[in-house]
């Protein structure tokens, strides 16, 4: 790895989690590596995770950036994502997330972009539990989905967000070739509730949700798709 900064002058760096970054990044080797080079990172980091990661890199007299990307395979491939930066120089980087992207807002100083993702993590969670639950409600009880489905998909009332990712894979009870992997899911739940928490906000409608995902991993789910969950929703009972 510090072969490959050495020779960049510009580092991309996209991980999961932050853990991962500190594993695989903070160190000697790395930090003796960096002076002068700007970095951006596109990794699920809370704003004292992108903090700390800032110190380490202006300490060794690097820059540092950060991008959060809404967008869904689909909408990469086409160049159609949505990229959120934060921090100095974008102009250093706009070309390169033009790649992706036929959106680039600049969100402001260095952690603005890990306060919107993890914003957006809690509500991409909190729809999730939204549109299945209440499905889950409803076969529980040996009723039809399928009208629900097509409200949920056509409604200007009740369309629910990337129904092309989780509609079909409800209505037909198929969970392989993950897109969102339950693993995934659980490490990103974490994460949105410590930033609530660091934020002074409740956690108890996540940690409600978190119980579902849990349950999943220890059924050994870990590798299915996120939309299993409607199973779990499906065989609870209070």
């Amino acid at each position: 790895m510090a072969g490959a900064v050495r020779s960049a002058e510009m580092v991309w760096i996209s991980f999961d989690l932050f853990e991962a970054v500190k594993e695989v990044l903070m160190n000697d080797e790395i930090r003796a590596e960096i002076a002068g080079k700007h970095l951006i990172t596109q990794t699920a980091t809370r704003p004292v995770q992108i903090a700390e990661f800032a110190e380490f890199v202006n300490g060794a007299g690097g820059f540092l950036s950060e991008v959060t990307t809404v967008a869904t395979p689909d909408t990469i491939r086409a160049k159609a994502a949505t990229a959120v930066y934060a921090g100095p120089a974008l102009e250093h980087w706009d070309d390169i997330l033009g790649v992706i992207s036929s959106e680039i807002i600049d969100h402001g100083p260095l952690g603005a972009a890990s306060h919107f993702e993890m914003s957006f993590i809690v509500n991409t969670l909190t729809w999730i539990y939204a549109a299945f639950y209440p499905l889950a409600c409803m076969a529980s009880q040996g009723m039809k989905i399928d009208p629900s489905l097509h409200v949920m998909k056509t409604s200007p009332l009740y369309t629910m967000p990337v129904y092309a990712w989780w509609g079909e894979r409800i209505r037909e009870r198929r969970y392989d070739n993950a897109d969102i992997p339950i693993d995934f899911a659980l490490g990103h739940m974490d994460e949105a509730i410590q930033y609530l928490r660091e934020s002074g906000m409740p956690t108890g409608v996540m940690e409600e949700i978190r119980i579902y995902i849990a349950k999943a991993v220890e059924l050994g789910w870990g590798k299915r798709d996120t939309t299993s969950l409607f199973e779990i929703m499906m065989a609870s009972k209070a």
